[in-house]
């Protein structure tokens, strides 16, 4: 998350920096093609892999508009899918707005670095993208590239929620196997109630 926080300042206090460095970071870490694959080895997400297997082509082929029209939607679509993680598929989820709300809420952390941009910048384009079907008047690779790095924040903070469900059921999983030889079914559910409640508490934290 150091990252993006760093970048944001960059672009806020030092633009042509930010562009050289944005470019950089991307290319050198072949971002793009990397967040197709994780997407593809995610539970939660990996129904979206051909959509970013899209994507990475057209970025590949500096086809930056249409990777701007794709890769917005998807931004939200990613949170979309960060909330069902946290909340379940019925949670009310509303716009792209209450959508990073939903996402960052349990995290002060979140709320006071990433919140302002994801909920104030990133809908602008959002909406010029809704609204229009194309957009005007920006720089059409470093908007592409910034929506990679957005891309890859979202992902980054979707994949650690996803593991965190899944490690809660390994740890009961594990502490159930070191009682199991008792026989004491009380046993079990007060392993079970401490299992849960460390989740609830660590993840109040992130």
């Amino acid at each position: 998350m150091e990252n993006i926080e760093y970048h944001i300042a960059l672009k806020r206090d030092c633009p042509d920096d930010y562009y050289r460095e944005v470019i950089k970071v991307v290319d050198d870490n072949n971002m793009v093609s990397q967040m197709s694959s994780r997407v593809s080895f995610n539970y939660h997400i990996h129904e979206r892999k051909e959509i970013f297997e899209t994507l990475a082509t057209l970025f590949e082929e500096k086809r930056y508009l249409a990777f701007i029209a794709m890769a917005s939607i998807q931004l939200e679509g990613i949170f979309y899918e960060l909330v069902c993680i946290k909340f379940g598929a019925k949670e009310r989820q509303g716009t792209l707005v209450e959508k990073v709300e939903k996402a960052f809420k349990s995290s002060p952390h979140l709320m006071q670095t990433l919140y302002p941009y994801f909920a104030f910048d990133i809908p602008e384009l959002r909406n010029e993208i809704a609204h229009k079907g194309i957009v005007h008047g920006r720089d059409l690779k470093l908007t592409a590239y910034e929506l990679v790095l957005d891309l890859n924040c979202v992902l980054s903070l979707t994949e650690r929620t996803s593991t965190d469900k899944f490690n809660n059921f390994l740890t009961i999983h594990d502490k159930l196997k070191e009682v199991k030889n008792t026989g004491d079914l009380t046993v079990y559910k007060v392993e079970i109630c401490n299992c849960l409640l460390d989740g609830v508490v660590n993840k109040s934290v992130i």
